[in-house]
């Protein structure tokens, strides 16, 4: 069986973990300033600790099915061009990430993975569109429209979005921890996290959710 080399292994998790570590930042950051009123940032910065768990999901993919020095080096290759599309603008990790297409609706009622439940649900483009509309004036000349996130985004827009952040943490924050082929991973570690990703997804609904 293939043993990725210590010095490799550092540095993947290091990287997938630090990912995951900054979605859970701008989480806490949206949860903040939505308690400030400051809606439409905190908004802006739930869409972006989704859009790191997209690429969490994105990045770690590669590396699934690694099962020889060969493998391991066409997996760094791959990463090493998706980091480079997107430090380049040319995608986002909305866009990028690769997602569950199921064509059977029942199918979807058991998908895990929240990644592809909020992309089937809204659309690529339309997630990135709210992200943009949240933090950027824009405006549409021909009609002499203009948008500001202040008119863009409501109380419950940010609110949706900081709950979704959290729970694409709650669910898929573990692949951080434990990405495969590593092995090794604290069991316990993963349960503690998840068990801490689902208890601010709670107390945040407990405490902001409109009955």
């Amino acid at each position: 069986m293939y043993k990725v080399p210590d010095e490799l292994e550092d540095y993947l998790r290091k990287l997938f973990r630090g990912v995951l570590t900054n979605a859970q930042r701008l989480s806490r950051d949206a949860v903040s300033l939505f308690e400030q009123g400051s809606y439409p940032s905190a908004q802006f910065l739930a869409l972006s600790s989704m859009e790191e768990m997209a690429k969490l999901q994105e990045i770690r993919q590669p590396f699934i099915y690694v099962r020889s020095e060969e493998d391991m080096e066409k997996a760094l290759g791959d990463l090493a061009s998706r980091l480079a599309d997107h430090r380049e603008k040319t995608t986002t990790w909305f866009r990028a990430a690769p997602y569950m297409d199921l064509e059977d609706p029942k199918e979807w009622a058991h998908v895990v993975d929240m990644v592809s439940r909020m992309v089937r649900t809204w659309g690529r483009d339309e997630l990135i569109h709210k992200r943009l509309s949240s933090i950027s004036v824009d405006s549409d000349v021909s009609a002499r429209e203009i948008s500001s996130p202040s008119a863009a985004v409501t109380r419950d827009d940010a609110y949706y979005f900081i709950c979704a952040a959290q729970e694409m943490i709650v669910d898929y924050g573990d692949k951080a921890v434990d990405p495969f082929p590593l092995e090794g991973a604290d069991p316990f570690e993963s349960f503690e996290l998840w068990k801490s990703a689902e208890g601010a997804l709670k107390d945040f609904m407990r405490k902001h959710a409109v009955r």
